[in-house]
């Protein structure tokens, strides 16, 4: 069977199979740039072969819409409309050199014009609905007063930091921290200075802690520390400047303080939620003591790595 023919018959089928291939495999392998643009040199260079052989009576001008979408969603805006205004070349190109529009190039001008003019709205849609779901996507995992993370990414991160110690052997601190008098501030003051006073606390939070630390609001005024890599020490010193920072933008203001308990994970819990309790009893064991402390422990238990708070008052770690 003539190679015009085959075409003829199974180009549209077979180009718009291919092209949802390379879609499906750039998701997975074209996280890079570079890639995408590979991936969408193959899709132009397979519809246009696909166009050129294709009779003349078969219209494959749609198959140019996954190139089009495709830069629009992997690269940007821009390159989904340079890529319409060269797919609408091309397609007018091949139209006119194939005899698929009489009238000279008069009919192929007013096509291409209409099918720049729908796709760059087509590229404007979907751009804005992109950027829609990566801005709702941001929201479900950011807490909306704070700008903190929120306890759905919490609890992904404190998996995936319990398997990178697994792997790598490195140790982790998990740091709880509950405000002191919070109820108080909302009474005395109102709840609008308790909404500053939670913003306040998430600003010096974030001013203390490393690049690659987090910190989340999982409740009303109890947040959590992830410190990946820090050992007794290093979880030590970082803690101890957060609660004096703390404490110097929540006593004078608001009259209210901070309790953190914190537990240095030299070898990995079996999951988050054991990490978060070990943590939370820690906490509970520094306000039972008299609030706006520090508890820090190692664990396994060896031996107790670290007890703060004030500098003048320790607690003992080994106390439950």
């Amino acid at each position: 069977m003539p190679f015009r023919t085959i075409f003829a018959r199974n180009g549209a089928s077979a180009g718009f199979s291919l092209a949802r291939w390379l879609l499906v495999v750039s998701r997975a392998h074209g996280r890079e740039r570079w890639a995408a643009r590979v991936w969408l040199g193959l899709m132009l260079v397979l519809i246009t072969l696909l166009d050129w052989y294709t009779d003349r009576e078969i219209l494959l001008a749609t198959l140019y819409l996954c190139p089009i979408l495709y830069a629009t969603l992997r690269l940007s805006l821009r390159a989904g409309l340079l890529t319409l205004v060269l797919t609408t070349a091309l397609s007018a190109y091949l139209d006119f050199r194939l005899g698929r529009i009489e009238g000279g190039w008069g009919p192929a001008t007013v096509n291409a014009f209409l099918r720049l003019l729908m796709g760059g709205v087509i590229c404007q849609l979907v751009a804005e609905l992109c950027a829609a779901l990566h801005r709702e996507a941001a929201l479900a995992r950011t807490d909306a007063l704070t700008g903190l993370a929120n306890g759905r990414t919490f609890d992904e991160r404190i998996e995936q930091q319990i398997e990178q110690s697994r792997r790598d052997g490195l140790p982790f601190a998990l740091a709880f921290l509950d405000l002191d008098h919070f109820k108080q501030v909302n009474d005395r003051y109102g709840h609008a200075q308790g909404d500053a006073l939670l913003q306040r606390v998430a600003g010096t939070i974030g001013a203390i802690l490393r690049s690659n630390d987090l910190c989340a609001r999982i409740g009303g005024d109890e947040f959590v520390v992830i410190l990946p890599g820090a050992g007794a020490q290093a979880a030590q010193a970082i803690l101890l400047r957060l609660h004096r920072a703390l404490e110097a933008v929540l006593a004078p203001r608001w009259k209210a303080g901070a309790t953190l308990g914190a537990v240095v994970f030299e070898r990995p819990p079996a999951n988050g939620g054991e990490a978060l309790h070990l943590a939370d009893e820690l906490l509970y064991q520094g306000k039972a003591s008299g609030r706006g402390k520090l508890v820090l422990r190692c664990w396994p238990l060896a031996e107790d790595c670290a007890t703060a708070m004030p500098e003048s008052e320790r607690v003992a770690a080994d106390e439950q």
